[in-house]
């Protein structure tokens, strides 16, 4: 990845993952974001432990608020999130490689492997943003929204 990264959310934010939207208890999830200088600590609710390193790259090569998440696990495997603005502090990260094409190697529906961080930019900017840009909303996603837009009996019931 590129070699520098924007810090757009607050230290200590709190953010619902939602799968595809849904507000079923069993597929949301809560993250609290902590800063560590360029990158975030990402813990999921109640862990002591961060479950994931985060850093954010903006996506210069578009004209939206886009960003590139690289994702380190606790394992210690990398992965990637593309995270498409869809409001204020709101984001979808598509979790279909259906536009994997020549940019990578899919292993399975939700994943595939690149070769390079230019691939992984080459990839979001020449066919995932084109299919957002239009629109078009992937069969398979993650609604990221900020705890602070969500209503407390609407959090309450998640």
């Amino acid at each position: 990845m590129r070699n520098w990264a924007p810090t757009p959310i607050q230290d200590g934010a709190q953010y619902f993952w939602r799968l595809n939207g849904s507000n079923d208890t069993t597929e949301v999830l809560l993250f609290q974001y902590v800063r560590v200088g360029q990158q975030y600590d990402a813990y999921s609710l109640g862990s002591e432990h961060p479950d994931s390193r985060v850093t954010l790259v903006p996506v210069i090569e578009t004209p939206a608020n886009d960003y590139i998440a690289q994702v380190e696990s606790r394992s210690g495997g990398i992965f990637y999130a593309f995270l498409w603005p869809v409001g204020d502090d709101r984001y979808i990260v598509p979790l279909s490689a259906n536009y994997a094409g020549n940019y990578c190697t899919p292993i399975d529906q939700d994943i595939c492997r690149f070769g390079s961080a230019d691939d992984v930019v080459r990839y979001y900017v020449q066919a995932v943003y084109p299919t957002l840009a239009n629109g078009d909303r992937p069969a398979h996603f993650v609604e990221v929204i900020s705890a602070e837009q969500v209503p407390i009996s609407e959090a309450d019931s998640e």
